[in-house]
């Protein structure tokens, strides 16, 4: 093989760098809040954790406040850790990466100001949605969660 041709081989092992994104279970009693993605947005009526993208230097605490003060209108306190999942699939230039976390509602009430729907489901419905890939690792876990009712 020439340089030529080495140069112009695409590299064997091409990783798309990650996308960090937090999500937020708010919980209440047996059922969690869920939104649904807009007709406008990729992944289209699929349903997930609302939440976004980190800001550089952000912690995911921070990120997920801001997230959920700007898509639904809510001040909450951000509680443990849930769980994580993955899409390497769903962005063209990224890998994300959702870390989930119960959150508590401190004041407001959920708006949804960019998503088509909010929805509070239980554990028995949560399999019922067409759920985001990203967000489906986290669904058992979510579910053990609601069963426990606290």
């Amino acid at each position: 093989m020439t340089k030529t041709q080495k140069e112009s081989s695409p590299p064997l092992h091409s990783k798309k760098p990650d996308l960090f994104v937090v999500g937020g279970a708010l919980i209440q009693g047996e059922r969690c809040l869920v939104a649904q993605r807009s007709e406008q947005m990729i992944l289209a009526q699929h349903w997930e954790f609302p939440g976004g993208k980190l800001e550089p230097g952000e912690r995911d605490a921070d990120a997920l406040k801001r997230e959920l003060d700007e898509e639904l209108n809510i001040v909450v306190e951000v509680g443990p850790y849930l769980g994580i999942g993955t899409d390497p699939h769903n962005h063209p230039t990224h890998t994300i990466v959702l870390k989930v976390y119960e959150v508590s509602l401190q004041t407001g009430t959920p708006t949804p100001k960019e998503h088509g729907a909010l929805r509070w489901v239980t554990a028995a419905e949560i399999d019922s949605l067409k759920w985001a890939p990203a967000d489906q690792p986290v669904l058992p876990l979510l579910k053990q969660r609601l069963e426990k009712g606290i």
